[in-house]
């Protein structure tokens, strides 16, 4: 899905819970609590992805990675976090000659 989305970062323009909903198997459950979460919520996600296609359509790149929670933090439910971070592009220093 990153690679799709550093490909193609209008994806992140859309609806997010779309996004979610497209790429991974969710329970019913799931499917509730992205139905159910709070319009302020949904609207904060929101905006940090659409600052991430920005960032993207400058030249920059977006990572993910699922990151375990701690022990004690984690129900059946939820036992991952994904952590996403916005790479600055790189200077490519290209050789004269």
């Amino acid at each position: 899905m990153i690679k799709q989305i550093n490909d193609n970062p209008d994806l992140l323009e859309e609806d997010w819970r779309e996004l979610v909903r497209g790429h991974f198997l969710l329970s019913a459950e799931e499917k509730k609590r992205l139905v159910d979460l709070p319009p302020r919520k949904v609207k904060k996600i929101q905006q940090f992805l659409r600052e991430a296609a920005r960032h993207i359509q400058q030249g920059g790149k977006v990572t993910g990675k699922l990151v375990k929670r701690p022990v004690n933090e984690q129900t059946p439910e939820l036992v991952y976090d994904v952590a996403v971070d916005l790479v600055p592009t790189q200077n490519v220093r290209r050789r004269k000659g």
